[in-house]
């Protein structure tokens, strides 16, 4: 058991003559830390927010961390916290689909809620994409937008679908 024991907590359950006898010691030691465990992830829980890069997935994935540790800590959170709380964590730019969430039918889960939030999420980094093209040879944003996602540069605007198939257009 001394083997798999971190350092500092070998000393705790140093004399201890069988790992039966040392894991018991162990549980009391940190179940009187239990309140504190819990009030350090109930507060994590309401203080989880979205960050700028973090991906929604890995968002609600802390979420999931944690509703396992708050169970491993002696307490219960339902799915439907679990997502009021992720509801509160996210940007203004998610406010219509959590309106549209929270009026809906569907019971409140990450499962339910994610691929909604996914949805809005990857709407939102090609409206961010298509805005950072502003600008690009001659200003045309949505030529120079469709160009990208075709696979060739905006300098290639002057082209049609003749080019692709080895056509010249001029």
């Amino acid at each position: 058991m001394l083997i798999h024991t971190e350092d500092a907590y070998v000393k705790l359950i140093e004399g201890e003559p069988t790992a039966e006898k040392a894991w018991k010691k162990l549980e009391e030691i940190f179940e009187k830390r239990s309140n504190a465990r819990m009030i350090q992830l109930r507060r994590k829980l309401t203080g989880l927010r979205v960050t700028k890069g973090k991906a929604i997935a890995e968002y609600l994935g802390e979420f999931r961390e944690l509703k396992i540790d708050l169970e491993a800590a002696g307490q219960t959170v339902s799915e439907g916290e679990l997502a009021v709380h992720a509801f509160e964590g996210l940007p203004e730019e998610y406010a219509t689909v959590v309106e549209f969430l929270e009026l809906g039918e569907e019971e409140l889960t990450l499962d339910e809620i994610q691929p909604k939030l996914m949805q809005r999420e990857q709407k939102l980094k090609l409206r961010a994409e298509a805005g950072s093209l502003k600008g690009t040879s001659g200003g045309d944003e949505a030529v120079a937008y469709a160009a990208k996602h075709r696979g060739y540069s905006s300098s290639e605007k002057g082209r049609g679908s003749s080019n692709e198939l080895g056509r010249n257009s001029e």
